[in-house]
């Protein structure tokens, strides 16, 4: 079968599977701890430090026991099977990539063991291109290489990274849940 013109673009944590980060910091020390979670989250998210390090940070500024902190993060980012049997579908008939910020090994720590990364035609990881969302680059870069195609359509979880996205002419789906995903997917003929 022929894929259609159509792009398809996915980020990962908060759709397929939990936000292991922002939910920890956000359990244990409220929303006030988000100044120190992007200290060491977003300079390891452009791939300007590595996971040790992040980790090393997180452990020494805030006293936190890392294996016991690395336990709670592999919990909190369990990945969501029906979201993975979702891509797979689309995958069939549309162009898949996913569009992460994430940083080296997190994703192998957390989808190790699964098919996630048969869901995706690509991956456009931000580590790896010194992009992070929701800046105009990484999404400059992504349809500058996807010209060819008549429409894309991204999802995100964060309503802060389908700003630009928008702006860009991409559709945008802000995810708030599975089924009203699928619907308004479904809407735009995904």
């Amino acid at each position: 079968m022929n894929k259609d013109k159509k792009l398809l673009v996915l980020d990962c944590f908060g759709l397929f599977a939990g936000d292991p980060f922002v939910t920890y910091f956000l359990r244990h020390f409220g929303k006030e701890s988000m100044p120190i979670k992007n200290k060491y989250c977003e300079p390891a998210d452009k791939g300007l430090i590595t996971f040790e390090e992040l980790m090393d940070g997180i452990e020494r500024e805030l006293h936190v026991d890392r294996v016991e902190m690395m336990k709670e993060l592999r919990e909190i980012g369990k990945p969501i099977p029906e979201m993975m049997a979702w891509a797979k579908k689309m995958k069939e008939k549309h162009q898949v990539v996913l569009l992460s910020n994430c940083m080296d090994r997190m994703m192998n720590i957390i989808f190790d063991g699964t098919e996630f990364f048969s869901c995706f035609d690509e991956t456009y990881l931000s580590y790896k291109l010194g992009l992070v969302k929701p800046y105009e680059a990484i999404y400059k870069k992504l349809l500058d290489e996807h010209k060819e195609y008549e429409m894309s359509l991204f999802i995100d979880d964060n309503p802060a990274n389908l700003v630009e996205a928008e702006r860009l002419g991409m559709k945008t789906i802000l995810y708030t849940g599975f089924n009203d995903m699928v619907k308004k997917a479904e809407a735009l003929g995904y």
